[in-house]
């Protein structure tokens, strides 16, 4: 069961890695620019590893819940909603509020007392 709780967490860490890496790359991304400047915005190395992170980490998900029940690990899953605003603030310089901070607590207090960790 150990080794499945600690699949979950990377998991949620692997979740909020490629959403930063994906937001990271946003302004770089040029739609409207023509076809290969579009393509080429497309190709940039940070959002291909954010898709590729965001496409991979189901995989660990699901060889988790052969683990654990479903509902230690949708609780456990929830960190991502911690991991990304943190990450934000730290990586993209993102500032948060009181209220969101607030919020982040609360989330991690969830997890801790759903999760019986």
């Amino acid at each position: 069961m150990g080794v499945s709780i600690l699949l979950v967490v990377v998991t949620s860490l692997i979740t909020a890695a490629a959403q930063l890496l994906i937001k990271q790359t946003a302004p770089g991304i040029k739609l409207s620019s023509g076809i290969v400047r579009s393509l080429r915005s497309l190709l940039q190395p940070a959002l291909l590893l954010g898709i590729l992170l965001a496409l991979g980490a189901p995989l660990l998900y699901y060889r988790a819940l052969r683990g654990i029940p479903l509902s230690l690990a949708f609780s456990l899953s929830a960190l991502s909603y911690a991991w990304v605003p943190l990450g934000a603030v730290l990586i993209l310089k993102e500032r948060i509020t009181r209220r969101q901070g607030l919020g982040i607590l609360l989330i991690l207090s969830g997890v801790l007392l759903w999760g019986g960790l």
